[in-house]
């Protein structure tokens, strides 16, 4: 009521400016989020490892394969992972700059005290007699969010707060995927070099029968020169793959951030099963597939944070009201004593003084700062919007590359298969005729050789079926469950904005 009447009875011209600035500062644009027009179905849909069903998957997906030592290694990663840990970090600073923009819509209170002593030059004042001055005092200020800048603010922290959770939520599931690559990777190399050894020890028995039969005049020179030639070659094959495997182990290091000698610990050291994904892969439809990729949301949740700050920054060019006041308790005193005078009066009726009123104040002339600021941000949102739009694009490819790798690398490996079976009854024959002189022994290198290729790639395509599966999931947005995660991105949304 008190204000009421400051505003009407002593400052009517205030009052009729601030009517005048409410009814011609209404009007907002409004920036809108669409997602792109998708297919409502894959192309791949039709093939039999794919279910198109919506269902709850396993969040903890890398557990489906069914190795312990893959549980154990992701697990690892997950709690001692060094850019997992930076991606927490950046969370819990956009939560405490959230909490800093949203102060911003309540009054600041600040207190203050002092105490002064004057001693006043004897050839300037007619008395060179010291005194005291004491006060003590609250000062507040309240910036009215009249036209809705600072919930901008509010809004642009709030989705920046949901673009860092995204943001962390698709580093673990690249971390996941990556040591889950890493390690069937692993498995791959350690079995071709299993593969290797096995064909270098058969091949030690070729060469020793072989020279045998040289000695008693049977096979000439050149069959133990061959047999020299192909063990040799087959042995040559070994260093690379050490070195792969290697390589592998080092990556796993680094994304476990362990010691060199720990790793060793958790890697198996003899027989290693290649992981494969029993189950059928549930991938929808592509809508909610791409509702569900970390990665979108994070776009969707930067042009959100963009909308809010071009919005913020078009506002700022609006008039800004206030309220502010001070409330103080003053006493100078020439002869400071606690109960006589001096601060012993600070506290009395009439030590009292406060002041109180609205204040308004207006852009007129920044050399189209604000107008270029607001045109800089606004050009920032449709970066932020074509980056959203883009990453929807990219995730569908992401899909449907991941669905024709998987269903090609099953059919490669279902041929493979065949071609080792038939390799190893044609090695076997070509070594039987052979010994009994029908055949070359140039025979037997050739469908040797053939076989330990063909081997060596039924092993990697068998790997590549489960790098492939975990691609898939990857491209999917990793475990999820639907209608929570729909719910709890349609909430935020509609918070921030």
């Amino acid at each position: 009521m008190r204000f009421t009447n400051i505003i009407t009875h002593r400052c009517p011209l205030f009052a009729i400016i601030v009517i005048l600035l409410v009814g011609g500062c209404v009007s907002q644009k409004k920036r809108d989020i669409i997602m792109p027009e998708v297919a409502t179905e894959w192309s791949n849909k039709k093939q039999e490892m794919f279910s198109t069903t919506e269902s709850t998957i396993n969040q903890r997906w890398w557990e489906d394969f069914n190795d312990p030592a893959l549980s154990i290694l992701v697990e690892k990663a997950y709690a001692q992972n060094l850019t997992l840990q930076g991606a927490s970090l950046r969370i819990l600073q956009a939560r405490a700059l959230f909490d800093v923009a949203r102060s911003d819509l309540y009054p600041m209170l600040n207190a203050k005290s002092s105490i002064n002593y004057t001693k006043p030059s004897g050839n300037a004042q007619p008395s060179d007699k010291g005194f005291s001055h004491y006060q003590l005092g609250l000062d507040s200020s309240w910036e009215i969010d009249l036209w809705g800048r600072t919930r901008e603010n509010i809004a642009a922290a709030r989705a920046e707060i949901n673009t860092l959770n995204a943001a962390y939520e698709d580093i673990a599931l690249s971390l996941a995927t990556e040591v889950s690559s890493a390690y069937i990777n692993y498995a791959i190399v350690h079995n071709q070099i299993q593969l290797i050894n096995a064909n270098i020890g058969l091949q030690k028995q070729s060469l020793h029968i072989v020279k045998a039969l040289f000695k008693e005049g049977s096979r000439t020179a050149l069959d133990v020169q061959q047999a020299r030639a192909i063990l040799a070659a087959t042995q040559a094959v070994l260093p690379d793959l050490q070195r792969n495997k290697l390589q592998i182990r080092n990556a796993l290091i680094t994304l476990l951030a362990l010691p060199p000698n720990e790793i060793d610990l958790l890697l198996p050291s003899k027989d290693i099963r290649l992981p494969i994904l029993e189950k059928d892969i549930a991938i929808g439809v592509p809508l909610d597939a791409l509702r569900r990729r970390p990665d979108i949301r994070q776009a969707e949740w930067t042009a959100a944070a963009a909308a809010a700050r071009a919005q913020a920054a078009h506002l700022a060019r609006y008039p800004r009201i206030s309220l502010s006041g001070t409330i103080n308790l003053q006493v100078t005193d020439g002869v400071p004593t606690l109960f006589d005078g001096g601060p012993g009066e600070l506290f009395s009726k009439d030590s009292l003084g406060f002041t109180v009123g609205p204040s308004i104040s207006m852009p007129l002339f920044t050399a189209k700062r604000l107008k270029n600021n607001a045109l800089a941000k606004d050009a920032a949102f449709q970066q932020a919007l074509t980056t959203y739009r883009l990453a929807v694009f990219r995730g569908l490819q992401d899909v449907e590359n991941s669905l024709a790798a998987l269903a090609q690398s099953q059919q490669r490996y279902h041929h493979l298969s065949k071609s080792v079976e038939a390799y190893n009854q044609a090695y076997t024959i070509a070594k039987i005729l052979y010994k009994e002189g029908e055949g070359s022994f140039q025979n037997v290198i050739d469908t040797q050789r053939q076989l330990i290729d063909q081997q060596q790639a039924q092993v990697a395509e068998q790997g590549n079926i489960s790098l492939a599966q975990i691609s898939l999931i990857r491209a999917l947005g990793g475990g999820w469950i639907p209608d929570e995660e729909a719910q709890q991105d349609k909430a935020n949304m509609q918070k921030s904005f």
